[in-house]
């Protein structure tokens, strides 16, 4: 896919809007303003520090050099403050609709060094679509590898809809130095959980801004971390609606 014709930070509603179906992710400029991130900044260092010990891992990445630091809205108002912000709700109703919950507000700390995450998609736990009568796959029996696939191209048969959004917001600046997120455009579209496989086993795009910046995406996109080859950490913010 031309890399020339893919989302670029706006915060034009419409553009975003369209974006989000197309591609199934969209960015958004200054959705954290500086005085706000600053805070949201200091916070999170504080709170690192707080949790330097903590060994445990998010299972859908579980590697050495990642930090994660879960359950923020117990950890800080300021959190609250980035979870409202309006042009972020907008796009939430717009994909889910006007009742949604927030699943998850966590932060994501790559440090230098560690590796690329599995592409993966947020909603691999919904099951496939069943005709009546028939046998179907029990939710709880999911897993990320079930119907997994090299190709994400758009499908010929029905798919779930959207369930799940996720908003990344850029703490740090995110480049493809410093591991910024790897996108499958269109690939929420498949139908398709993606081949964990890394090195990755088919094309993908980095979302690369400026810190405040925000990328909302469609939880049946295909994404994961990058590889952090820089000196510095890199860090975001996973609000998982």
């Amino acid at each position: 896919m031309n890399s020339k014709r893919l989302p670029a930070p706006t915060r034009d509603i419409d553009t975003l809007k369209s974006e989000l179906s197309r591609f199934g992710y969209c960015m958004i400029e200054d959705a954290l303003p500086r005085e706000l991130l600053a805070r949201v900044k200091l916070r999170l260092d504080e709170q690192q520090a707080c949790e330097s010990q903590n060994l445990e891992r998010n299972p859908a990445n579980d590697q050495p050099l990642n930090r994660w630091i879960g359950m923020l809205l117990n950890k800080g108002d300021v959190f609250f403050e980035v979870v409202q912000t309006e042009i972020v709700d907008v796009l939430n109703t717009y994909m889910l609709g006007s009742d949604f919950q927030i699943s998850c507000v966590d932060a994501h700390v790559q440090l230098p060094g560690s590796l690329a995450m599995p592409l993966h998609s947020d909603q691999w736990w919904v099951p496939p679509l069943v005709t009546p009568g028939g046998d179907h796959v029990r939710a709880g029996n999911m897993t990320r590898e079930m119907g997994s696939s090299q190709i994400p191209t758009q499908s010929e048969a029905p798919i779930s809809a959207p369930l799940v959004t996720n908003v990344m917001w850029m703490i740090t600046d995110f480049t493809k130095e410093n591991g910024a997120t790897h996108l499958v455009p269109g690939s929420h579209l498949s139908g398709a959980s993606p081949d964990p496989t890394v090195p990755y086993m088919m094309d993908t795009v980095q979302a690369e801004g400026e810190a405040g910046t925000a990328f909302v995406f469609d939880g049946r996109l295909w994404h994961g971390g990058g590889a952090n080859q820089s000196s510095s950490p890199r860090v975001g913010l996973v609000t998982n609606y």
